[in-house]
């Protein structure tokens, strides 16, 4: 988060794997009643926000943002220096997160992807991604200045973008698991196989790409990042290219620097 970027997740998550390990091994009956609380929660909770938005005054306000000041940072030096008080603040946002990780644990005990179930699955498809783009909608059609709203309305829109998010994440992973039930059974071709090797060294992936955005997008270095064509462009061709080195270590039967780096040192 200090050398690359200070919304980095992998930080957060190592803090939040701990304690949500803590929890599993003290785990009582109710357990996994959580996620699916925290579900409908979340439903209740978008609807509220979709109600006061709806309902909300309009206006000319702008968009709200978070200043972000060490990607404006015009050294690698005043960068790091501005990560390193960033970095707190957004870990600790990140550590209600361990709610989305509950949810996974919950899919996991349920073996959604394991033995996957057509209905549910396209439950999970049209639901998450109903909900989520229901919830986002708002907020793209302000920011693309369709609508107008005042200050406190635009606050609420946002609010309900970012809560959208997780189901979202819920039409994904759902999405994946119908594409594999389709692919499981065929052989696998070239396209798969590369996919399957990325997904497989993930951790060493997301790491190539931290560092390919500190020189790519920062305005002390190439300064990519200001163009938004420009920066979709650097994104897919840096997925592209991590898709095609993970396709090599599979033919090489290489793991990864950063998997077998977590699995020598979770193992000693």
């Amino acid at each position: 988060m200090v050398l690359f970027f200070s919304g980095d997740v992998l930080g957060a998550y190592g803090v939040i794997g701990v304690v949500f390990a803590l929890l599993l091994l003290r785990r009582g009956k109710g357990f996994y009643r959580i996620p699916v609380l925290y579900l409908a929660f979340g439903v209740c909770y978008l609807a509220v926000l979709m109600y006061l938005v709806l309902t909300g005054n309009s206006g000319s306000a702008p968009v709200p943002s978070v200043d972000d000041a060490s990607s404006l940072a015009p050294t690698y030096g005043d960068a790091v220096r501005e990560r390193l008080v960033e970095w707190p603040m957004t870990t600790a946002i990140l550590l209600p997160s361990i709610l989305f990780v509950w949810v996974g644990a919950w899919a996991a005990k349920k073996r959604v992807l394991e033995e996957p179930n057509r209905k549910l699955l396209l439950f999970g498809v049209f639901g998450g991604f109903g909900i989520a783009i229901a919830g986002a909608l708002p907020m793209g059609l302000f920011a693309g200045d369709y609508v107008g709203f005042d200050e406190g309305t635009a606050d609420l829109a946002k609010l309900m973008y970012e809560g959208a998010g997780l189901f979202g994440a819920v039409g994904y992973i759902s999405l994946f698991g119908l594409i594999g039930m389709a692919v499981g059974k065929k052989r696998r071709g070239v396209v798969v196989t590369a996919i399957s090797a990325l997904g497989q060294r993930t951790l060493s992936a997301y790491l190539f790409q931290s560092v390919a955005w500190l020189i790519l997008a920062p305005p002390f270095m190439l300064g990519l990042g200001g163009d938004t064509f420009v920066a979709a462009a650097c994104g897919l061709g840096v997925w592209l290219l991590t898709v095609v080195v993970a396709y090599l270590m599979h033919r090489r039967a290489y793991r990864g620097p950063a998997e077998i780096l977590v699995r020598k040192l979770a193992y000693r």
